[in-house]
């Protein structure tokens, strides 16, 4: 009796667990105990509004709202007083009007009629013997006046409609948002009814349209991490010095020529990405982040890095591969901590020995440079794991022969060399 009592306890117990994983609208709605539901999704429903049964969902902690064409938020949102993270992701892209469908109806029908025409064209020439036969783009033909036409009006009605959405789109004041991902909307200004979420922690809107880091956000004073990456940014505004508890911004793939000026006074930082951008220089400030922990400036256009580098000792991971850079400060011998440098693909023509002090290293990445000598003492780093080499010295001299021999060395202790 004992045992059939614990084991309806223990079913019990079960179906009044939380459920942690997400959990689909459909599936959710047929639940019973609806306040079980931590993470529910409604991704990809082509919704303009939320459905009103959300709000059965008392406990939420998660809500996916990606995917859907949603141009306002309901100040009912304010319902769901544990809601910690919302997606609204893929919105702002996916708008459509009945100007922007006939286009694109009128579109489909005119490039299968160019598809259609143009494999006749090429079957004809090979039937002629040409084999290589290819469509050359020919500006002047009607069809291809028409499709150009279209596909320019597409454009200027997707950015009309991404604009409009951009306007309408207001967050109520949602007290526990702690994480907003709000990425791939084509956002060209961040919304400044975005100040209402005062708790919030974390930011994603990489992949819009952004050409500023601008002080809407300057409200959210527990910021911590903003990704605003594979955005047009061309400026960080002053303004953000007022996030005191930021420590992770992701700049990598926009528009900056040089590192804004208000970058080396967030002395919090622990990671920093700039890659992929136009810098061309590293001001000595750079000094002034001593917290960091991660600094990415890899393809950029950098021919410098300051003594001040050096100042950055609490670094573990140093990305500056893919610029322009000639030599390596001697001082990267204070960054006793880090664990990967990678400086390959520059123009360094001699091995710089400051990296014999790094015993903590162990993810070596020198290829690609104009090195004529290494060092021996690279066996010494007893941590070193992987160790990149190549396209450096001449494989076939003699003088390489030492070199090759440490290699081996190195692998027989398990590292990784490639040379």
């Amino acid at each position: 009796m004992r045992t059939i009592t614990c084991f309806f306890m223990l079913i019990s117990f079960v179906s009044q667990a939380q459920i942690t994983d997400w959990v689909e609208y459909e599936d959710a709605i047929a639940m019973d105990n609806k306040e079980n539901v931590l993470r529910l999704s409604l991704s990809y429903r082509n919704l303009s509004q939320i459905p009103d049964s959300v709000f059965l969902f008392k406990n939420l902690r998660a809500l996916d709202l990606s995917g859907n064409q949603l141009t306002k938020l309901p100040r009912k949102l304010r319902k769901l007083k544990k809601l910690q993270t919302l997606k609204l992701e893929r919105n702002g892209s996916g708008l459509s009007s009945e100007k922007l469908d006939a286009i694109n109806q009128e579109l489909s029908v005119l490039e299968k009629k160019k598809e259609i025409r143009d494999s006749l064209l090429i079957a004809e020439q090979r039937a002629k013997g040409n084999d290589k036969a290819m469509i050359v783009f020919n500006e002047k033909d009607s069809l291809n006046i028409q499709l150009r036409k279209l596909w320019r009006e597409q454009a200027q009605e997707s950015t009309r409609l991404a604009y409009e959405w951009n306007q309408q789109l207001k967050f109520p004041r949602l007290k526990n948002i702690k994480q907003l991902l709000f990425s791939y909307n084509q956002l060209e200004e961040i919304p400044k009814s975005i100040k209402k979420l005062r708790k919030l922690i974390e930011l994603q809107i990489h992949d819009n349209s952004l050409i500023e880091l601008s002080k809407n956000i300057i409200k959210c004073r527990k910021l911590q991490k903003i990704n605003i990456a594979n955005n047009q940014v061309t400026e960080v505004s002053d303004k953000i010095k007022k996030l005191k508890h930021l420590n992770n911004i992701l700049l990598y793939k926009n528009k900056l020529t040089e590192v804004p000026s208000i970058i080396y006074q967030l002395g919090l930082l622990r990671e920093l990405d700039l890659a992929y951008n136009e810098i061309k220089t590293i001001s000595p400030l750079v000094g002034n982040l001593k917290n960091l922990e991660l600094l990415y400036l890899s393809y950029n256009k950098i021919t410098d890095l300051p003594s001040e580098i050096g100042k950055l000792t609490q670094l573990k991971y140093f990305f500056v591969h893919h610029n322009q850079l000639s030599t390596i400060p001697s001082t990267i011998q204070n960054l006793t901590l880090l664990n990967t440098l990678h400086i390959n693909n520059n123009y360094i023509d001699a091995f710089p020995k400051s990296i014999l002090a790094l015993k903590e290293l162990e993810d070596l990445n020198i290829s690609n440079n104009f090195m004529t000598d290494l060092s021996l003492e690279l066996q010494k780093l007893d941590k070193l794991q992987l160790l990149l080499v190549s396209e450096n010295m001449d494989k076939t001299s003699e003088k390489y022969t030492p070199f090759a021999e440490m290699f081996e060395v190195l692998r027989s202790r398990g590292a990784i060399v490639r040379e």
